[in-house]
């Protein structure tokens, strides 16, 4: 994960004593599958494991399952095999166009050759929900819990669609799949969270918000936003647990980066579930057990024994 500050490194390498944290496999466990995609999302619910998937609107306002608001050039191709040679924005293509006309994949990785990254079709949310309800009904007749999802639902400003547009396409999805509760969001938004509360209270579905922090828009990369977030945070000009008590969510999602010892205390004791990460496996979600955060986004979480 390359470089860390010293406040960082002293949180990662502490011993843990305390239970384990629960994991959740970050992007559908991007170290295995390609992210946000079908694959992780089988294999991901097939191993019990609890996950995170990114929703973005397309341009017919349809929840598609992706992490940008772009096609990665890297990692996408047309259906013919040709490489990307201009952004294709999601906002300005119909679901359709996008999975007919484009798959995705992984970058190969040479530590981790076993993961996979075969191209793939973008999948929708009621795809996603459809793979759902036969997971949660094959756990239920083994007695066992079922994986929870938290869907992290994307915003770009000036270019997506309206919070208010999101949400009523997300809210309204869930109940007519026959849910009414088990919906948990995450966002960088605010926008978006309060559009979805007030959504979420006017069709009678329970909802579970979540504050990714800090804010910042996609496409602007991490060192950035890292760096500010420590310099802000050491002055005490932000504060990640009054931003979530200002927004009455239920719990804050911090990169590791943005994570502090007395932070995180603060959270914890302003009755705030905290979420760390992404980390990149379980061994570093275990060095985190002596402090106040009670799960870990992991890339390559624990699918076996």
């Amino acid at each position: 994960m390359g470089m860390r500050p010293p406040a960082v490194a002293a949180l990662l390498l502490g011993s843990g004593c305390g239970p384990p944290l629960a994991e959740v496999a970050w992007r559908g466990g991007d170290a295995h599958w390609p992210a946000n995609s079908p694959a992780a999302l089988a294999e991901s619910l097939d191993a019990g494991v609890d996950l995170h998937l990114q929703l973005w609107l397309a341009g017919d306002r349809q929840p598609v399952v992706w992490g940008a608001p772009t096609l990665d050039a890297e990692t996408c191709e047309t259906v013919g095999g040709r490489d990307i040679d201009e952004e294709v924005w999601l906002v300005e293509q119909p679901a359709d166009v996008l999975i007919a006309g484009w798959r995705c994949g992984a970058r190969a990785a040479a530590d981790r050759p076993e993961a996979a990254t075969a191209p793939f079709p973008l999948m929708t949310l009621e795809q996603l929900l459809d793979q759902l309800a036969l997971h949660e009904a094959a756990a239920e007749a083994a007695g066992e819990r079922p994986a929870a999802l938290t869907l992290e639902l994307g915003f770009f400003v000036n270019v997506s669609h309206e919070p208010e547009v999101i949400a009523a396409e997300l809210v309204e999805r869930w109940r007519a799949a026959g849910r009414v509760d088990g919906l948990r969001v995450l966002s960088a938004e605010p926008a978006v969270l309060r559009a979805v509360q007030a959504r979420a209270d006017g069709a009678g579905v329970a909802v579970e918000r979540w504050l990714r922090w800090p804010t910042v828009p996609p496409l602007a990369g991490e060192g950035a936003w890292s760096a500010g977030a420590q310099l802000g945070q050491a002055l005490g000009l932000v504060s990640a647990t009054r931003r979530a008590e200002d927004l009455g969510v239920d719990g804050i999602s911090l990169p590791v980066e943005a994570a502090d010892r007395a932070g995180l205390d603060a959270a914890a004791a302003a009755g705030l579930q905290v979420q760390i990460g992404p980390l990149d496996d379980a061994d570093e979600a275990r060095a985190l057990r002596r402090w106040a955060v009670d799960s870990a986004l992991v890339r390559a979480p624990r699918v076996g024994g």
